[in-house]
C-alpha cells in the first residue's frame, strides 16, 4: 500500500493493500482490506481498523475507493443506527467500536463518500448485503 510514511506494522500486512491505477479520467487510488475477524483476532483486527484509518486521514486528496471485507458491522437499521461488535469478543469495550466506526461510518471525516450506502440506504442493507451466512 502506498503508506504516508512508514507502514505500520500489521499483524496480517498481506490484508490490507492499495494501488495507484491509471483511468481514462484520471490516476484512481483503489484500497481493498479484509479485516481479521474478531472472535479470534480482537486486538489485531483494531490494528487493522486503525491503520487504514490513520491512512485515509494523512493520504494526499483525490479519487480513491476502498473496497472489501470489513467483518463489521454487526447490524445496521434503517434509521441508520449501526452497531459494531463492541467487545462481544476478545477486545471488550470502546476501542474496538472506535475503531470500527472510524472507517464504517467514518468516511466523511476523510472526505470520502460511502457510495453504497447512498445508493442503496440502509433499509436495502439490513440483513441483505453479507459475504456470508452463519448459524
Amino acid at each position: 500500500m502506498p503508506w504516508a510514511g512508514t507502514p505500520p506494522a500489521l499483524p496480517f500486512p498481506e490484508l490490507l493493500t492499495g494501488a495507484f491505477v491509471d483511468t481514462p479520467h484520471g490516476q484512481l487510488e483503489l484500497i481493498t482490506a479484509h479485516m481479521p475477524n474478531g472472535s479470534g483476532h480482537g486486538e489485531k483486527k483494531v490494528a487493522h481498523f486503525r491503520a487504514l484509518a490513520a491512512y485515509l486521514r494523512a493520504r494526499t486528496p483525490g479519487p480513491c475507493v476502498v473496497t472489501g471485507d470489513f467483518n463489521s458491522p454487526q447490524s445496521e437499521s434503517e434509521d441508520r443506527v449501526v452497531v459494531c461488535f463492541d467487545g462481544k469478543f476478545k477486545n471488550p469495550g470502546q476501542a474496538r467500536e472506535d475503531a470500527e466506526q472510524a472507517i464504517i461510518t467514518g468516511m466523511p471525516t476523510f472526505g470520502m463518500r460511502d457510495v453504497f450506502r447512498e445508493k442503496h440506504g440502509y433499509a436495502g442493507v439490513a440483513g441483505a448485503a453479507y459475504s456470508h451466512e452463519t448459524r
